[in-house]
């Protein structure tokens, strides 16, 4: 006989895959970006790019269900602890998926588009400030023991990933069109 999976176990092996994709994106990045700038080829800057877009998109995926509940809406606060305890550890990888050559001047034409501002190299301090707030937010939302200490904390998550796309990311009026 098969043995059953139950939704935690399901959740810890996709929380355990995107945590690994995203500490491979940042292990990547980080040995890229030892080799400088000016030695970033074009191949390598469009995978470090389409790696933080993977990673926000995964970071996206995980905070709407934590909004809701936040918001009030029934929801099984263990889950959505596990998601914000997920978001966590990829918002301590994001702000490493930035390394200078991937600025929106240095993308050559054809290469892959990014939403990221340079505002977010020229002010990558206060940038990562916000990302390990953000970060710290969803820790703590993982670890409350209510459902009123889960809903303070991914508030404070929501404002503080507000606070950074309203500086540091493009907002499309229309989505089709391509940002360089």
């Amino acid at each position: 006989m098969g043995s059953k999976t139950t939704r935690g176990e399901t959740r810890g092996k996709t929380a355990r895959a995107l945590a690994l994709a995203g500490l491979t994106a940042l292990a990547a990045t980080a040995a890229l970006a030892q080799s400088g700038p000016a030695t970033l080829p074009d191949d390598r800057r469009d995978d470090v790019i389409q790696a933080r877009q993977l990673l926000m998109d995964a970071i996206e995926e995980q905070v709407a269900p934590v909004d809701l509940a936040a918001a009030g809406a029934k929801a099984d606060l263990q889950a959505v602890k596990d998601r914000a305890y997920l978001i966590n550890t990829l918002l301590s990888a994001f702000p490493h998926l930035f390394p200078p050559g991937t600025r929106p001047s240095d993308v050559p034409d054809g290469g892959v588009t990014t939403n990221a501002t340079p505002a977010l190299w020229d002010k990558f301090d206060a940038f990562y400030q916000l990302s390990r707030t953000a970060a710290s937010e969803a820790l703590e939302a993982s670890q409350a023991g209510d459902a009123s200490a889960f809903a303070t904390h991914a508030t404070a998550l929501r404002k503080a990933c507000d606070a950074c796309h309203a500086d540091y990311m493009v907002i499309q009026s229309n989505p089709g069109a391509p940002q360089k």
